[in-house]
């Protein structure tokens, strides 16, 4: 049972690793080789009723948010997985122990 704990933390570590060295190479590549990446920043709107006092009802109306980097937000999850994977292998002790209990909290 301890060699399975031990390749979990392992595995742990490997993936970690492979999700940092990812969600560089993500970075990378989406803000300076890939033209068309960098540049795929959809616009976020916000959707809401107005009153408007012409009329006297309620119509639908929008705002523009913000612009999002598309290729920024899939390295960031990837940077999230990553440090995810590395608080696991910190906290690698009271894991153990939660998961000889049968409880994975993470």
């Amino acid at each position: 049972m301890e060699k399975t704990f031990s390749k979990l933390r392992n595995f742990n570590v490997f993936m970690g690793v492979l999700h940092l060295v990812q969600g560089l190479v993500m970075l990378f590549v989406s803000t300076s080789v890939i033209q068309t990446i960098s540049e795929f920043q959809p616009t976020i709107l916000q959707y809401f009723l107005s009153f408007n006092t012409d009329t006297r009802s309620l119509e639908l109306a929008s705002r523009e948010l913000f612009e999002l980097p598309f290729g920024v937000l899939v390295s960031s999850f990837l940077f999230i997985s990553a440090f995810a994977h590395f608080f696991i292998y910190l906290k690698k002790d009271k894991y153990v122990e939660n998961l000889k209990e049968g409880v994975n909290p993470y």
